[in-house]
C-alpha cells in the first residue's frame, strides 16, 4: 500500500489517488525495497535468459563455420550468385530453406534447386527456377561453378 502525499488516503499501487486525483504517492521504505528488488531480480533474469541464448547461438555458429561447408551455407550464397544475375536483385523473394532444395555432391560441392520471386526489366513479377552448383573448402569462402536461371 502507498499514501497519497496530499490527502493521505490509503493507495494501492495505483498511477494516482483515486480521491484526490494527485500523482503523488509516498512508498514506505520497505515497499520501495521490495519494488527495487523484485525489479532487479527480475532485470537480472532477463539479462541471464537472453545472455544464455545468445552465447548458445554463437556458440553454434562458431562450430558450424569450424565444421566446414554446410547445406545452410550452399543455399544462402546460391541466393546471392543468383540474386547478382537478375535484372532487379532488390526484389527477389526466396522460399524458406528446405533440405530439399540443396544435394551435398561430396568434396565440399553442392547443387541447389530452388526458385526466386523477381521484377523483370518490365517489372513484372515472375518466379524462376534455377540450378545453381556452389563448392567451399572451409565455408566461409564459396566459389560459384555453375548456374541456371530458367
Amino acid at each position: 500500500m502507498a499514501t497519497c502525499k496530499k490527502c493521505g488516503h490509503s493507495v494501492y499501487m495505483l498511477a494516482s489517488c483515486p480521491r484526490c486525483r494527485s500523482k503523488e504517492l509516498h512508498l514506505s521504505n520497505t515497499e520501495a525495497t521490495q519494488v527495487l528488488t523484485f525489479g532487479g531480480v527480475g532485470l537480472l533474469v532477463v539479462f541471464l535468459l537472453l545472455y544464455g541464448s545468445c552465447s548458445r547461438m554463437w556458440r553454434e555458429a562458431g562450430d558450424s563455420a569450424r565444421a566446414g561447408p554446410t547445406k545452410t551455407g550452399a543455399y544462402f550464397w546460391s541466393q546471392e550468385y543468383v540474386k547478382a544475375a537478375l535484372k532487379a536483385p532488390s526484389t527477389a523473394k526466396f522460399p524458406w530453406y528446405s533440405d530439399s532444395f540443396v544435394s551435398d555432391l561430396g568434396g565440399g560441392r553442392f547443387e541447389v534447386r530452388a526458385y526466386v520471386d523477381a521484377q523483370n526489366a518490365f517489372g513484372a513479377m515472375l518466379r524462376s527456377n534455377y540450378t545453381c552448383v556452389v563448392s567451399s573448402t572451409t565455408g566461409d569462402h564459396w566459389t560459384l561453378e555453375s548456374i541456371d536461371i530458367q
